[in-house]
């Protein structure tokens, strides 16, 4: 099957690995360069699809302390529950591999047209196409889809003074993220320090930076996270993926490891189902297996960010306690990409009172 896909981020690129070694695949990606522009922070979930090189593998976190004020919570397992990577070399190491199976071409997608049975890709017919290109997707707009809610984060590497090297400290104040922020160790003396912001990023990171007395650092990068949940993304002979499609955990901001989960749901149907393209097709066989497996666990990370963006400093604080004293179950049940594995599991009294009390929050 001769496969187009746009975008040759982690997600374009672990797209074209797949599917390069039994289909006919073109990579397309405007950019000369790749740049990484995610925090390189994953569960071990990832390791189901895809092993990156023990090199670039910089640490293993075992959990996270979450802060407010003078408030904190710390969630410590035994075991690894994250990596961490060279987030450049991650996306370069996928890149390369997937030009060992696949057609690279330096272009910018200008014209989606669907011709008979084929996706016309400016002047490059397919029998099926991939959209991997990021939340300002062209493919998306030619198809009339435009993300709305998007937040922007922004990151740098520093010596840093953290709390500990196998846990991630979040930082929930207001005047430093409309999201949160955070520091992941790298090693023993560097951390990367980023906030998510949906307005005044550019200030509220500089809050944090001061906050946390770092005056040298790294260049600082940023990119575009579009958050919410969208459904708006199977099309004739046509699927979208990753940020093109909105497919984001609202809750943190990422959306890699779900995305190969996506990639590989795809993966097996068209292995499976003869290539039967159609929209009709694509909705009846990919699209519930996406909403049970994938779909279900992204609207649960919306209505959580809905929940947290209604809550104040103090409401953190009180939240942050709650934490502290179901610190157990959220070791045992916790899982930063699949909330419907322990939202239960962890509710007692004192959380039903919390969620009580701030009801109409939820809506």
């Amino acid at each position: 099957m001769k496969i187009g896909i746009v975008g040759a981020g982690p997600l374009g690129s672990f797209a074209a690995w797949k599917f390069g070694k039994n289909n006919d695949i073109t990579l397309f990606e405007q950019k000369k360069k790749i740049t990484s522009k995610h925090s390189g922070i994953f569960s071990t979930d990832i390791l189901n699809y895809y092993k990156p090189p023990k090199n670039i593998i910089l640490n293993k976190v075992k959990g996270a302390v979450l802060k407010i004020n003078n408030k904190e919570a710390i969630i410590k397992d035994k075991k690894i529950r994250a990596i961490v990577v060279n987030s450049q070399k991650f996306d370069e190491n996928l890149f390369n591999e997937a030009k060992k199976v696949s057609l690279y071409k330096n272009e910018k997608i200008e014209k989606v047209d669907l011709i008979g049975k084929s996706v016309r890709l400016n002047n490059h017919s397919f029998d099926f196409v991939i959209g991997a290109d990021g939340p300002f997707s062209k493919l998306s707009e030619n198809l009339g889809i435009r993300q709305k809610n998007i937040f922007y984060g922004l990151e740098t590497i520093a010596d840093c003074n953290f709390f500990d090297k196998k846990l991630v400290e979040l930082y929930f104040e207001k005047k430093f993220s409309d999201f949160f922020a955070w520091i992941i160790p790298l090693n023993d003396s560097e951390a990367k320090i980023g906030v998510i912001c949906k307005t005044h990023a550019q200030k509220k990171f500089s809050n944090f930076l001061k906050f946390l007395q770092i005056k040298k650092h790294r260049k600082i990068i940023g990119g575009a996270i579009p958050i919410g949940f969208y459904e708006n993304f199977i099309f004739e002979r046509l699927v979208l993926i990753g940020d093109a499609a909105g497919q984001v955990k609202s809750t943190t901001g990422g959306g890699i490891t779900l995305g190969m989960k996506s990639v590989n749901l795809l993966f097996k149907l068209l292995k499976n189902q003869q290539y039967c393209l159609s929209k009709k097709c694509l909705v009846k066989n990919y699209y519930p297996v996406w909403k049970k497996e994938i779909g279900k666990e992204l609207w649960l990370h919306w209505r959580i960010r809905k929940f947290l963006n209604k809550l104040n400093d103090r409401d953190y604080e009180e939240l942050i306690e709650l934490a502290n004293t179901l610190s157990k179950r959220i070791i045992k049940f916790g899982d930063m990409d699949y909330p419907s594995k322990f939202l239960i599991k962890v509710l007692d009294l004192n959380t039903c009172l919390f969620l009580l009390k701030n009801f109409w929050k939820l809506f």
